[in-house]
């Protein structure tokens, strides 16, 4: 019993912190750029997230082009010199169900449907045989003018959190 109540404690926690994490990632976009007063290396921000493993995204439609950070080309099996650059890389590497769930949230961001945040699930199998699962949460990115020409994003990998609560359901 005493087993049962401290993993409850610690999933409970654990949600606080990955809620907390959230939070602050609704603000990296400003902070990801980088600083000048420290010789235009990465900023503190930047730093923390990825400390954080999580990955930051960037996919403005308008233009056909998906940034992402290394740390999440590296979440989703990526060797060092492989590089993730449009959507259907991304989906690629993905399961089938998340890849078309967040094109179907992304179509209808683009098409004015759907605004504010949207969470979506996804899991990657890796080329080692692990099977990685992860959170992603992203906002609309606008133009000068208001209008929607992406989304940008955060992706954090969830596994440790998911095998916990099994545990806890066997328990």
């Amino acid at each position: 019993a005493t087993l049962v109540v401290g993993l409850i404690i610690a999933a409970l926690v654990t949600d606080r912190a990955i809620a907390f994490k959230f939070q602050a990632i609704s603000m990296v976009p400003e902070a990801v750029k980088r600083d000048d007063r420290v010789g235009n290396s990465m900023s503190p921000a930047l730093i923390g997230v990825e400390a954080a493993n999580i990955g930051l995204w960037e996919w403005n439609v308008a233009r056909g082009t998906l940034v992402i950070t290394r740390k999440l080309e590296e979440m989703l099996g990526c060797s060092p010199d492989e590089r993730v650059t449009t959507f259907a890389d991304w989906k690629s590497r993905v399961d089938r169900l998340g890849g078309a769930t967040q094109e179907r949230i992304s179509q209808a961001f683009l098409a004015g449907t759907h605004d504010g945040f949207f969470n979506a699930e996804y899991y990657v199998d890796l080329p080692d045989g692990r099977r990685r699962h992860f959170v992603t949460r992203a906002m609309p990115m606008l133009d000068e003018n208001g209008a929607q020409i992406g989304l940008v994003g955060a992706d954090m990998d969830m596994t440790d959190l998911r095998e916990l609560t099994e545990e806890l359901k066997g328990a």
